[in-house]
């Protein structure tokens, strides 16, 4: 692959042997070096919030138990996204 210009995607899922669960979105690297540095995460940024939410949901649904949406549902329901629970600073 070194002196190609383009991935071969079937390739490498082929390779792999499973299809990924869930594709992580593309973020400009400046972006990713100032949360670095101001010790904060991608998702604190609301542009990025939706992109995030939609990218884990595979993901989210396979590991967190229905339960718990059922839960956090009837506590809060002023929250948007399960994400919002692990957001930094916020206590249970």
């Amino acid at each position: 692959m070194k002196y190609t210009k383009s991935i071969d995607n079937q390739s490498l899922w082929t390779s792999l042997g499973k299809k990924p669960t869930a594709f992580f979105p593309i973020v400009d690297y400046e972006v990713l070096i100032n949360l670095v540095w101001k010790s904060e995460f991608l998702y604190d940024l609301s542009n990025y919030q939706d992109l995030i939410e939609k990218s884990l949901k595979p993901i989210i649904v396979q590991n967190v138990p229905r339960q718990y949406y059922e839960i956090n549902k009837n506590k809060n329901k002023n929250i948007k996204g399960i994400l919002k629970a692990f957001k930094k600073g916020e206590k249970k």
